[in-house]
């Protein structure tokens, strides 16, 4: 109610034969149903107005949920781990696609990244943390067609975290789709309208920690690719979401 109160809209679980979990198809293809194809909703194309719009509803989305009553239940997963997880993960890739060139060479980037991220890690501890989206990137967060009004999908992440994932997770993946266009300019314009929307500033610790989870969120995948069916074709369709954690390191945005 708080969330419609504020023009933002997000699906409610209803119970269908006793549960809210819903299966589609069968056999081996079988997979939980998804709800967008039946939500009314517009994806906004990347471009800089579009992505100010994005973190400004962030930002207004960090206002209500932080609002929230606590305790909230524990997630059972996360878009995320720290750098020596990380690092524990990435050696059992490592191991596993050993046999070929190309993915061990992916790995090996991704372990030099990783590197540089545990040198500039911010402990969670010394973060302003709050009931957060956890997955907030275009696709999850679309808009009504309408009233230009934000819709949620995906929430299955939301959890008390850091505030500053959210934003360094939305980050990372603009930089992901947009490439060189998405430079340190445009993404500073980006935080400034989520703090604008949310009445505050970030606090130092925060802006300091944002490159380095940004890096963890794109690199999070190739990271538990050894424990994948195909973790050579995992870790090989990962090498532009590599790329991208460099560049977002490089530029030191925050």
């Amino acid at each position: 109610q708080r969330l419609a109160a504020a023009g933002i809209r997000t699906p409610v679980a209803l119970q269908v034969e006793g549960t809210s979990v819903l299966a589609a198809g069968t056999g081996p293809r079988r997979r939980l149903a998804e709800l967008e194809p039946f939500i009314d909703s517009v994806k906004p194309g990347l471009t800089p107005e579009s992505c100010h719009w994005f973190f400004q509803k962030l930002g207004e989305l960090h206002t209500v949920l932080a609002a929230s009553p606590s305790p909230f239940p524990h997630s059972v997963a996360a878009t995320w781990g720290t750098p020596r997880s990380m690092q524990r993960w990435l050696a059992v890739t490592r191991h596993t696609v050993a046999t070929d060139h190309a993915a061990l060479g992916i790995v090996a980037t991704t372990q030099r990244l990783v590197q540089e991220i545990r040198k500039r890690w911010v402990p969670p501890a010394r973060l302003p943390a709050q009931l957060i989206h956890g997955d907030f990137r275009i696709g999850n967060a679309v808009q009504d067609p309408d009233s230009r009004d934000l819709i949620l999908f995906d929430t299955g992440f939301a959890g008390i975290r850091p505030r500053v994932w959210d934003v360094a997770y939305a980050l990372g993946f603009m930089k992901l789709a947009l490439g060189g266009t998405c430079d340190r300019a445009m993404c500073m314009a980006t935080i400034a309208a989520y703090e604008d929307a949310l009445g505050q500033p970030l606090i130092a610790d925060e802006r300091r920690a944002i490159p380095a989870m940004a890096a963890i969120a794109l690199l999070h995948t190739v990271a538990h690719a050894g424990y994948m069916a195909s973790p050579i074709d995992g870790v090989q369709s990962q090498e532009p979401f590599v790329r991208a954690a460099g560049h977002i390191l490089a530029a030191d945005v925050g």
